[in-house]
């Protein structure tokens, strides 16, 4: 029963891994995982809590900095930086200085509207601050 709460542990930590940046949560979800290994086997909570530490250590320390490089070397974009300067489309009709929404990707995120917007306008990502965007024109 253990090493399920332990595999739930490592799926919330993924998943709150991709609002945050430097990949320290995953390498937290490591150690949950490799925590409910030894739950799954059998072995006392104190063995688990050293699994956790010995795994989320060796992650930190080995496969974190691997992380790092690689996404830095790719050039591939995480959390915020993968929503700059993605199109969406303004979901409904937006007066200047009102709220809106647009989708991006399937997720909606608020804005505040600088012009009018009609339903369906294309519109390009420029800033993130929390759950709202900056929003332009994608003509």
């Amino acid at each position: 029963m253990t090493w399920t709460l332990w595999l739930v542990a490592a799926a919330a930590l993924l998943l709150l891994e991709v609002f945050t940046p430097g990949f320290l949560l995953a390498c937290l979800a490591v150690g949950a995982a490799g925590a409910a290994a030894g739950a799954a086997l059998g072995w006392p909570l104190e063995a688990q809590l050293a699994l956790f530490s010995v795994f989320s250590g060796l992650s930190l320390w080995l496969l974190r900095p691997v992380l790092r490089t690689w996404f830095a070397a790719t050039g591939a974009k995480t959390n915020q930086d993968a929503l700059i300067g993605a199109v969406g489309r303004v979901e409904s009709d937006v007066a200047q200085g009102q709220r809106g929404y647009v989708k991006v990707d399937g997720d909606s995120w608020g804005f505040e509207a600088d012009r009018d917007y009609a339903a369906e306008t294309k519109v390009r990502i420029t800033h993130r601050e929390g759950n709202a965007v900056t929003v332009v024109r994608a003509d």
